[in-house]
């Protein structure tokens, strides 16, 4: 069974999730930091830049590295 979380689009909201783990504690799991450098991205895109990855996808290829998945 899949955990979701939302997140409100507000740098302040990104900034005390990512200090507090308020996303690690939520989903019961440690959140690289390659997640927040893709929520930070996608909070403050730059003109003209591609879509970004799905996060699962991102999280999902995080984790082969790391050989949890």
């Amino acid at each position: 069974m899949g955990r979701s979380v939302y997140l409100c689009p507000q740098e302040s909201c990104l900034q005390a999730a990512q200090k507090k783990d308020r996303l690690g504690r939520s989903l019961k799991t440690a959140v690289p930091e390659e997640i927040y450098q893709t929520l930070w991205q996608r909070l403050t895109p730059s003109p003209g830049a591609a879509p970004k990855a799905d996060l699962d996808q991102i999280y999902g290829a995080a984790k082969e590295r790391q050989g949890m998945g």
